[in-house]
């Protein structure tokens, strides 16, 4: 049972330090760090994301403050749910269940075709959670890393960053759009794009050739980042097919060298075959594995003939 005093609200500003400390010490605590607070490093993921999509965050609330927290993203057709976290003295208490049923009620408002997350694959409470709500679990995502070549050979990409002025930008746009747009209908990451920009938090790359948009990735990196100044992040990838994955990921790992990253960190669910395997073939690999769940079993963009890189948190 719930504290009678328990509240779910939208999440502000003054929210936002306790918010991270609710993140960190959840996850710390289940991952069995030995400090939990540590969960994270120096990334950013709280504060980047309520910055980036503030209608999508909330806190749960005792007298003792905030206790738990959940957040998501809006991709035009798609909504994605993540994180969630309860302060440890909070679990099994229904913190988690009353967050769910604000947040989804919210989801349903803006209509998603998609509406996905990432959980533990292996934990007993996490999978049996979510599919009251209707989410079930797909194939397994694979969450790898690779040290960084900052000498890596790899094709020039365009540079949001670098657009010149509003028509440029809405060519930058379109281009993308015409890339997630084919791997689901509706996906538009327009939203991340402009958030990485005006909050410093990476770049986006976009790769043409005489055929038109061959590839487009997101990438974190950086302080204020949900990666942080070590990492760089593959947050959103596409591209027109397999053969167009590894000169996208070269790219990718160029500009985390830029950045001054250590490692490159990306993920691919396993229903993507040719595109997991063009990340291994870069020379990625998997530090652990979690779980897609789709809500009412869409498949979404986890699929064969889609060459994503995108892990769902």
């Amino acid at each position: 049972m719930t504290s009678p005093s328990l509240i779910v609200r939208p999440m502000t500003i003054e929210d936002v330090d306790a918010a991270d400390r609710a993140f960190r010490r959840g996850f710390g605590t289940f991952l069995g760090l030995p400090d939990p607070m540590q969960f994270g490093g120096d990334g950013q993921m709280v504060r980047y994301r309520f910055a980036a999509y503030p209608e999508l965050a909330f806190v749960a609330e005792t007298e003792e403050g905030v206790v738990g927290t959940i957040q998501g993203r809006h991709w035009g057709a798609t909504v994605g749910l993540g994180p969630i976290s309860v302060q440890p003295e909070y679990w099994g208490k229904g913190v988690a269940q009353r967050l769910l049923d604000v947040f989804l009620k919210k989801a349903e408002s803006l209509e998603p075709a998609l509406t996905s997350l990432y959980t533990f694959s292996q934990s007993p409470t996490h999978v049996p959670l979510y599919q009251k709500y209707d989410f079930w679990p797909r194939l397994l995502t694979s969450l790898m890393t690779k040290p960084i070549d900052a000498s890596v050979d790899a094709p020039e990409a365009r540079r949001f960053s670098e657009t010149a002025d509003d028509t440029d930008r809405a060519d930058f746009f379109a281009a993308c759009r015409a890339l997630t747009e084919g791997a689901f209908a509706g996906l538009v990451a327009d939203r991340e794009i402009e958030a990485v920009r005006l909050q410093g938090a990476g770049e986006t790359l976009l790769l043409v050739d005489k055929d038109g948009p061959e590839a487009m990735a997101v990438v974190h990196a950086g302080p204020g980042s949900e990666s942080g100044t070590q990492a760089a992040y593959v947050k959103f990838a596409v591209a027109r097919s397999a053969d167009k994955v590894d000169g996208l990921l070269a790219a990718c790992e160029r500009l985390g060298g830029e950045k001054g990253a250590k490692t490159m960190t990306a993920g691919v669910n396993l229903a993507c075959v040719e595109t997991y395997q063009a990340t291994r073939a870069r020379g990625f690999r998997a530090f652990t594995h979690g779980v897609a769940m789709h809500r009412f079993e869409h498949e979404g963009f986890d699929r064969r003939d889609t060459y994503v890189i995108h892990d769902e948190r």
